[in-house]
């Protein structure tokens, strides 16, 4: 055998190098089983946090009188006898109102795909939005935003929802949930109550420069009717419903 002192520095190598792998390797288990450990406390954490939420929404009866939730204020115009305008009055918000089957199936789609992409599937409250945002507040303490645009129709139209508490959130919630099953009930059909919703709430947005609605704002921005918007149009108008002051197209170009 060889004995001098290069073989024995191989072989010491050679023992240093499969030791480091050893190491490496019960380290790299470790951190999985620490973070496996730390990811089931964190799923089952929120699983029981929504567990108690939704006993606490479905357990709440909010004596709620269901009534057509919807703007009631829209600007009056006057027309001659040829129903061409001629005039028209306007109070603090000015709203054209734009029946839903007039309304540009582009502008529907793009609300949908940025406000609620789970709308017509959800009842009034989206679990997956509401985990999403508990998962945020759990690991990165950021609460995040996770309305409906059912729960939105609901806070632009009725008052005493209107303050963003928990208390106003968890209040927005159940008559998301019991309104859907209301309108339901009373068309018929879960897709009609939806497309009712989405109609009211195409009514209802603000869009800046004092325009409230789809119609007052494809009028304002880009002088045509609701009905003939073009998909790129229809995705700006869309867009502004985020933040319309920052986004209104006559803003920032």
């Amino acid at each position: 055998m060889d004995y001098s002192s290069l073989a024995i520095g191989r072989k010491l190598r050679a023992y240093k190098s499969i030791y480091t792998k050893i190491i490496n390797k019960a380290a790299l288990i470790l951190a999985h089983l620490v973070l496996a450990a730390f990811l089931v406390v964190i799923t089952g954490g929120i699983a029981i946090a929504l567990g108690v939420y939704l006993s606490f929404i479905g357990g709440m009866d909010m004596d709620f009188e269901f009534i057509v939730i919807e703007p009631l204020n829209y600007t009056t115009k006057i027309v001659d006898r040829y129903g061409n305008e001629v005039g028209g009055f306007k109070g603090e918000e000015n709203r054209e109102y734009a029946d839903f089957d007039d309304v540009s199936d582009y502008l529907k789609q793009a609300i949908i795909a940025i406000e609620d992409e789970r709308f017509y599937s959800h009842n009034g409250i989206d679990i997956r939005s509401i985990v999403r945002s508990m998962r945020e507040v759990f690991l990165n303490n950021n609460l995040q935003g996770a309305s409906t645009i059912t729960q939105q129709l609901i806070k632009m139209n009725i008052t005493k929802v209107q303050r963003n508490s928990l208390d106003s959130k968890l209040r927005e919630q159940i008559i998301a949930i019991q309104y859907e099953e209301f309108l339901t009930e009373q068309l018929g059909d879960k897709e009609l109550a939806k497309d009712y919703i989405l109609g009211a709430y195409m009514n209802s947005i603000p869009m800046h420069h004092g325009l409230y609605g789809v119609a007052a704002a494809a009028a304002y921005y880009f002088d045509k009717p609701v009905s003939n918007l073009t998909l790129s149009e229809a995705t700006v108008l869309a867009g502004i419903t985020n933040n319309p002051a920052k986004y209104a197209p006559d803003r920032r170009p």
